[in-house]
């Protein structure tokens, strides 16, 4: 009998169900809370950008644009239209504060992340484990290293390729607002700004999901081997996600609220979409490596390209074009 193609909707059922296993559990608690009191402690210590609105008559006719002080850096965003003034503020210690706490908690959070992708990954085979398993990620000098390198990736490469992709729809919003100073000016050609630049940011936040799932099972492959250099690391897991990215991409689209709710709760939703997204996610890649690689009339890989047989998904590779749909929840 073929391997069925897997459907979205029966494997988020699937991980809501081994959410609840013990480990999973105690390890998304145990990230989440480390997590949660890192954002407080950016707080406390000046770690955050803090935007400020102001009324437009506290800023008279100073221009939008970015301001190299003696003291600092103010960029200002005038919105004549509504009649106010976004700023963001800092002198030259707050900057400097603001990139060494982030440096250093991003140090301390990147191997639990990863301990927690390995106990996620321990859930999915049905396999035992213990949350204090997840340390060995600090106490190992290799694993230490590579999971600084790949989470480096997913995090600050992903950010900054996408902050550069919106760069356009955010010089379109800057055109409209420096330029309609009340509702009289905006005619079609302003109307038709406002559009495009609504479009450009939507497609720069669909293009920074799909860079993310790009990386992604990078990120799985590390922790389900974590004895794999970083070169064996980036190509098996570029390889487990061969055939099938377009599908990765679409089910990670499909989880999108949830990644809103979470940043917009700070975080604090990731003790549901942490576990939720990661191990479907997982699923996902196991399920339709599988498929991919056993229906009919796909030509075999060749030989020098072949994986074991009982190699790891993470390890798999399918055949390049996915061609098969699945239902979405």
């Amino acid at each position: 009998m073929s391997y069925q193609a897997p459907l979205r909707r029966e494997i988020k059922t699937q991980a809501k169900r081994m959410m609840l296993n013990l480990l999973s559990l105690r390890v998304t608690l145990v990230v989440v809370g480390v997590q949660m009191a890192f954002f407080f402690l950016r707080i406390l210590c000046n770690g955050t950008l803090r935007l400020t609105m102001a009324n437009l008559s506290a800023y008279g006719d100073t221009a939008s644009g970015v301001y190299v002080l003696e003291e600092g850096i103010n960029v200002i965003f005038r919105m004549d239209l509504t009649g106010t003034v976004a700023a963001v503020s800092m002198t030259y210690p707050q900057i400097a504060a603001f990139v060494i706490i982030n440096a250093i908690l991003f140090l301390l959070i990147s191997p639990l992340r990863l301990g927690a992708m390995e106990a996620y990954w321990k859930v999915t085979r049905g396999d035992g484990g213990k949350v204090v398993e997840m340390f060995r990620w600090y106490l190992e000098k290799g694993r230490l290293l590579k999971a600084w390198v790949v989470e480096f990736c997913l995090q600050a490469v992903v950010g900054a390729v996408t902050f550069v992709a919106s760069t356009p729809s955010l010089y379109l919003f800057y055109q409209f607002y420096s330029s309609t100073a009340s509702l009289a000016g905006v005619d079609f050609s302003k109307r038709l700004m406002l559009w495009t630049a609504d479009i450009l940011a939507i497609l720069a936040m669909l293009f920074g999901v799909w860079l993310h799932s790009l990386l992604l099972p990078v990120r799985y492959c590390l922790a389900s081997h974590p004895e794999f250099t970083l070169k064996d690391t980036f190509y098996r897991g570029f390889r487990s996600a061969r055939g099938i990215r377009g599908g990765m991409y679409r089910f990670r689209l499909s989880y999108i609220i949830w990644f809103f709710l979470s940043r917009l709760t700070y975080g604090a939703m990731d003790l549901f979409v942490l576990p939720y997204s990661s191990l479907g996610s997982m699923l996902y890649l196991t399920q339709a490596a599988k498929w991919y690689r056993e229906k009919p009339g796909e030509a075999p890989a060749p030989a020098e390209e072949t994986l074991p047989e009982d190699t790891d998904p993470a390890e798999d590779a399918a055949p390049e074009d996915e061609k098969g749909e699945d239902t979405d929840e």
